[in-house]
């Protein structure tokens, strides 16, 4: 895929944009209503008398209809219900925290010869972006059983969906897709090592994104997988926990405990994004494809690739992070904090088919499983300057910006070293003066 200007890239729509929102003026007064964003100026339509607003005047602006909502966990009932043919009827338990789901189901098919999916579902309603989690405690040992984790379009055999699956303890956790309805399932991602015993899961989805990861205790958690998947919101989507025995008209279990959904957010705590950290403090949400000793490939999350100078970047952000470990690793030597917290100091030779390369004097070259061993890898100290303003967008990037002006229905960021970038205010989530702003 050929590569486009930054400010290009980060160039959005244009048109005039209205929503509800909030803003907060350098005198203190703050004024809530539809916010419209026309011929320079910030339009407030606070309590029936429109106001029109220069940014010269204000000290903070959030826009409530981009903003995601606060993680909730779901106080929905469970349905239990046999989807596709199936031998005979599943059913489902539910005692002492945990669920069991009992089902003679055919298995996970990309055939309509074969009826596609024939398994037993436990299952909410998906509104809105979320992830379930849960402990898989034990299932068939029929080498055909499948248990796990599942987001699914619908209740239809066919319907697209992706499932975080266990094939007993003979093979590794699995991430399963598929991508449109009567579709091909294809694996796009497994756990380095095959697990025996309990196993936690975890499966999210925001906006397009399924990601699946597992953990041995519920509190450090390994990416399995991640998959762009077009998975609509709303009363037709589902989360839940999903179980084929494969056995024939033989009941077989899979039992969990520990599971709990959440919605929206789903990623809880602040973090900053996968993506990178420039030395000037801006963060781009993304994901790192490539990158060597001049230049860092960050893929959007539209598929769009933005090239980056490897001197302007500061930190790799390959799994979302805490932002209190980021603002450790700002000051960090070089080198790749690792799933188990360790810290390999090495100079950075490059990422590349998801493996990081780092050189060390004293242990030499050393290479690391990018999608399993590595969450962040630190290039640069940061030398973070003075900003106007500061930017937040939807997808988790901050932009910070050395200039910024209200230009026809966008806001126009100079934003170094990316340089100009045209933002509708439909994907901002807040907008927030800086230290230099404040002294002018």
């Amino acid at each position: 895929m050929r590569n486009i200007p930054v400010g290009l890239l980060l160039a959005l729509c244009l048109a005039t944009w209205a929503g509800a929102g909030t803003v907060a003026l350098r005198d203190g007064t703050k004024l809530s209503g539809e916010v419209t964003l026309l011929d320079g100026k910030l339009r407030v339509a606070a309590d029936g008398a429109p106001r029109e607003l220069a940014l010269a005047e204000v000290d903070w602006a959030k826009f409530a209809d981009a903003k995601p909502a606060a993680t909730r966990p779901t106080t929905q009932p469970w349905k239990s219900q046999d989807i596709g043919q199936v031998f005979r009827e599943g059913f489902s338990t539910i005692s002492g925290g945990r669920i069991g789901v009992v089902d003679a189901g055919r298995g996970f098919r990309s055939s309509e010869k074969k009826g596609y999916d024939s398994f037993h579902f436990v299952h909410q309603p998906l509104p809105a972006d979320g992830q379930i989690t849960a402990r898989l405690l034990v299932m068939s040992e029929n080498r055909l059983a499948r248990a796990g984790l599942m987001i699914r379009q619908s209740l239809s055999p066919d319907s697209p969906f992706a499932m975080l699956v266990r094939e007993g303890d003979r093979e590794p956790a699995k991430l399963l897709v598929r991508r449109h309805a009567r579709g091909d399932i294809e694996s796009v991602g497994s756990g380095p090592r095959p697990v025996y015993g309990a196993l936690w899961l975890k499966l999210s989805k925001q906006g397009n994104r399924v990601s699946a990861f597992e953990s041995m205790d519920g509190k450090k958690w390994n990416v399995i997988g991640e998959q762009n998947l077009l998975v609509s919101d709303g009363e037709g989507c589902h989360i839940g926990l999903a179980g084929s025995t494969g056995a024939g008209t033989r009941l077989g279990e899979a039992l969990f405990d520990r599971v709990g959904v959440a919605l929206e957010a789903a990623a809880g705590e602040s973090r900053v994004p996968r993506g990178v950290v420039l030395r000037s403090g801006t963060v781009l949400a993304g994901r790192v494809s490539m990158a060597d000793d001049t230049k860092v490939s960050l893929e959007t999350g539209d598929g769009k690739q933005m090239s980056l100078a490897v001197g302007d970047v500061s930190l790799l952000i390959l799994r979302p992070l805490p932002r209190d470990a980021v603002s450790r690793l700002t000051g960090a030597k070089t080198g790749a904090l690792l799933n188990n917290d360790d810290f390999v100091e090495g100079q950075f030779k490059g990422i590349e088919n998801q493996k990081v390369k780092l050189a060390s004097v004293l242990l030499g070259a050393r290479t690391f499983d990018a999608a399993h061993d590595v969450l962040a890898v630190a290039l640069h100290s940061q030398a973070t300057a003075d900003c106007e303003f500061e930017v937040e967008l939807s997808d988790g990037s901050i932009l910070r910006a050395s200039g910024i002006r209200a230009e026809g229905g966008a806001l126009r960021a100079q934003v170094p070293p990316i340089g100009g970038t045209s933002l509708s205010l439909d994907r901002v989530i807040l907008l927030r003066r800086g230290s230099a702003g404040a002294r002018q």
